[in-house]
């Protein structure tokens, strides 16, 4: 998952879900906007149901981390021949000096095929 951010991300929040009957989540990491953020920061990824996985970026002391590259990679095993779809929902983005959560982003929706 991929961000570009001319202004500073104080937070980025969103959930990914996809088809859990096609796909399932073998692992997870940092992407390089996240290990350059050079702030503290704090950051998750965790899949509190099959098919759901939440992430959360948090950058400390109301610092904000600007630029671009990939927040989350997510890594999944195929179960069966099928496709799912892979969708960025439930997005938080707070920008450096607004009082709230920014407006929409926009998210490009992909899908996984597995012959």
């Amino acid at each position: 998952m991929d961000v570009g951010a001319d202004r500073g991300i104080q937070q980025l929040r969103f959930t990914v879900t996809f088809d859990k009957r096609v796909l399932e989540l073998a692992g997870s990491s940092a992407g390089t906007f996240v290990q350059n953020a050079g702030v503290p920061a704090q950051f998750v990824a965790q899949e509190p149901s099959y098919g759901v996985v939440l992430v959360n970026f948090d950058v400390d002391n109301g610092s904000a981390v600007a630029g671009t590259g990939s927040v989350v990679l997510l890594e999944f095993q195929a179960l069966k021949a099928g496709t799912s779809p892979v969708a960025v929902e439930d997005i938080t983005l707070v920008e450096q000096g607004s009082a709230g959560a920014s407006s929409a982003p926009s998210v490009q929706p992909v899908s996984v095929t597995v012959e």
